[in-house]
């Protein structure tokens, strides 16, 4: 079995993403409920999710270099969202190669932490899921009727 046999889900989770972020205002993509460094504002969310991608597929688990994914680098939704999407392309296009053997292969991840492919396929899928959320509450709490 193949990895995105595994884990089709991926296929539909970044057009959720991409929906979260339709019709975001450059406004709203910078806006942070409470101003403080531990705070992110829903650009700084998106960055965060496409950028965890980058780095657990491509430095992790290719053996990569990747950049930071910046205000100043992706600083409007679209930029993310670019990003993001041909990220994941190259994403699926893996997963479409990695079978059962691959999924076992262990990497080190954060803070030298062994992990699996199939756990970090797992972990992405979950990571964008729950920040997705946030995204998602985020633009509520900005626009209550929306």
């Amino acid at each position: 079995m193949k990895a995105l046999e595994k884990y089709p889900q991926i296929e539909g989770q970044l057009d959720q993403t991409i929906n979260a972020l339709q019709g975001v205002t450059q406004g709203e993509f910078d806006w942070k409920p409470v101003q403080h460094e531990k705070v992110r504002s829903i650009g700084d969310m998106a960055r965060h999710i496409a950028q965890a991608e980058d780095t657990f597929i491509n430095r992790f688990v290719m053996g990569k270099d990747v950049q930071p994914y910046t205000p100043q680098s992706h600083p409007t939704p679209e930029s993310v969202i670019e990003a993001f999407k041909a990220q994941r392309e190259k994403t699926i296009a893996l997963m479409r190669q990695w079978d059962e053997n691959d999924l076992q292969k262990t990497y080190t991840g954060p803070r030298g932490m062994q992990m699996s492919l199939d756990r970090i396929l797992q972990i992405l899928i979950g990571h964008e899921i729950g920040h997705r959320s946030q995204i998602l509450l985020m633009r509520r709490l900005q626009n209550p009727d929306r």
